[in-house]
């Protein structure tokens, strides 16, 4: 276990701009106190400033003019910083051997600060190695156990992350090459509105045709998201159940299989 984990290399120097622009879709913009009927508005994100009217109150969200990021509007007197979480998938490429390591993020975003701060704590390990021809697959999981005490603990060949993550997609094309199963993973993923499940969107980009034709209509959560390969349907409404329609408000939101059949059954 100690040989897997000294394998795995150091955060990607440009993990916090990726986070921030992959990852976290919005911001704060610190506000001033009213003098005159105006105040001044600091954006988190661009580091823009920039003059609001009396309308903009701390609570209230928007638009930054600089930068055009969805904000929330906070008084730069707050007293606690602003934080936020995720889970994030960062693949590495090592002696040839495919490592996955899924992280927490946890960004705070304070007034006295001039940019938002980063935090990077790993939960689970994977490690995918080639003997003769197979695969094998170990799996590592940060535990917590009783009385404050916590580690690393080996779980079953094969055994995959629990929690849907975002992907750091910047050195995707290096590991997987341009097209992995006739697909851009990089492409894809690089706008992901909501976390996926990366190992089985990958188990199931080889094992099920299916999967390539969602991932290439711009549904990876729904690719990921697939159990088993049903023969005989490659028609967009004969998989998901609903109308082609439904396909620009579903890219948008990335629905998962079991929102879309909630639209399927609903009579409106």
């Amino acid at each position: 276990m100690e040989r897997h984990l000294d394998m795995f290399p150091a955060y990607p120097s440009n993990l916090d701009e990726f986070c921030e622009n992959h990852v976290f879709h919005k911001s704060i913009v610190y506000l001033s106190k009213l003098e005159k009927g105006r105040r001044w508005g600091r954006c988190m994100h661009c580091g823009g400033c920039f003059r609001l009217d009396r309308s903009v109150k701390p609570g209230s969200e928007g638009i930054c003019p600089k930068c055009g990021v969805p904000v929330r509007f906070r008084g730069e007197w707050a007293e606690k910083p602003f934080v936020t979480k995720a889970k994030i998938c960062i693949p590495y490429l090592v002696d040839g051997q495919v490592l996955l390591r899924y992280t927490n993020v946890q960004r705070a975003i304070s007034p006295l600060q001039m940019r938002p701060e980063y935090d990077y704590t790993d939960f689970f390990l994977n490690i995918t190695v080639e003997k003769n021809g197979r695969q094998k697959t170990y799996a590592y999981w940060w535990r917590q156990y009783p009385y404050y005490c916590s580690g690393w603990n080996r779980l079953r060949n094969g055994s995959e992350c629990f929690s849907a993550t975002y992907v750091y997609t910047e050195n995707l094309p290096e590991i997987f090459g341009e097209r992995y199963c006739h697909v851009d993973l990089r492409a894809g993923l690089q706008g992901l509105c909501r976390p996926i499940w990366f190992y089985d969107l990958l188990q199931n980009l080889r094992n099920i045709p299916q999967a390539e034709y969602l991932f290439k209509l711009g549904l990876p959560v729904l690719a990921a998201n697939l159990s088993s390969q049903k023969p005989g349907i490659i028609g967009f409404s004969e998989l998901t159940g609903v109308s082609k329609q439904y396909l620009p408000i579903l890219r948008e939101t990335q629905a998962m299989e079991s929102e879309i059949k909630l639209l399927a059954a609903s009579k409106k």
